[in-house]
């Protein structure tokens, strides 16, 4: 019996390969990374709620992932320069901090 894969493609177009939620085309990982899009799309309709939604960690694809949060938000004016400096400040100073 094959047991359902990730769907999920990378950047260089390879694809997870891991296994997939009953039910669903992704594993747990990308399953609550497509819902963190989601919700960061429902964000952007709804300009009045300004929330960024970061996860602090000293992964290097995390830490791309939290800067391009923070990008966005300074593209689509939800945040001030100010909020954002403090938390570009904050993302470099979790990645130069010992464990």
């Amino acid at each position: 019996m094959a047991v359902p894969t990730c769907q999920h493609q990378f950047s260089d177009h390879t694809t997870c390969n891991g296994v997939a939620l009953q039910g669903h085309r992704y594993c747990m990982w990308h399953r609550t990374e497509a819902d963190r899009r989601r919700r960061a799309t429902r964000v952007i309709r709804e300009p009045r709620n300004k929330r960024i939604l970061l996860t602090m960690s000293k992964h290097p694809s995390i830490v791309l992932h939290n800067l391009q949060q923070v990008m966005d938000a300074i593209c689509a004016d939800r945040i001030s320069n100010k909020r954002a400096g403090l938390l570009l400040y904050a993302i470099t100073n979790s990645m130069s901090s010992p464990s």
